[in-house]
């Protein structure tokens, strides 16, 4: 891989990653109790463990960066197909995900409302089905691009609708 095509894949990786805070920001901003838009239960929770979004937010983002890094790293090697690796953490992450679901399902009815806590399960599945759909689509078709644009879906996934604040909120 040439010193520019490395530089390329680096760009993208960071527009990627602001893409989808920004995908993230603009559902947080607009969410209302009882309509399916999604306040990122992770960051939520960076930041009240560090009991201040001055720190919780610089640490909340340092994180996701580190994690899209580790996500998006093959691609840097020039293999954007998933990979066993990518696989496994993507299975993971959805059994971690309904784990969300399942413990903060009754907290979510109780106050989100019904279409707010179904809608956010109904999307989750949804986006992680297109993920899904995407790396063995990217993988069968040898299409680095249907792979990149799964690997993006994915983090906008975890962001989003893959944790969402289930809950009253603090």
């Amino acid at each position: 891989m040439t010193d520019q095509t490395a530089h390329f894949w680096k760009v993208i990786a960071v527009g990627g990653l602001g893409a989808a805070l920004v995908v993230a920001a603009m559902l947080g901003g607009t969410a209302r109790v009882g309509l399916p838009l999604p306040i990122s239960g992770l960051m939520l929770l960076l930041m009240l463990f560090f009991d201040s979004p001055a720190i919780g937010l610089p640490i909340a983002a340092l994180l996701l960066l580190l994690a899209y890094y580790g996500w998006v790293r093959p691609i840097h090697a020039g293999k954007a197909q998933f990979t066993p690796r990518t696989w496994l953490m993507l299975a993971t992450l959805a059994a971690l995900s309904g784990a969300w679901y399942y413990e903060g399902w009754a907290f979510g009815l109780k106050w989100q409302g019904r279409t707010y806590t179904l809608g956010c399960a109904v999307m989750s599945g949804v986006l992680i089905a297109a993920v899904a759909g995407l790396g063995f689509a990217g993988n069968m078709q040898d299409r680095s691009r249907l792979s990149l644009l799964g690997r993006w879906l994915a983090v906008v996934w975890i962001i989003t609708y893959g944790y969402p604040w289930l809950g009253e909120f603090p």
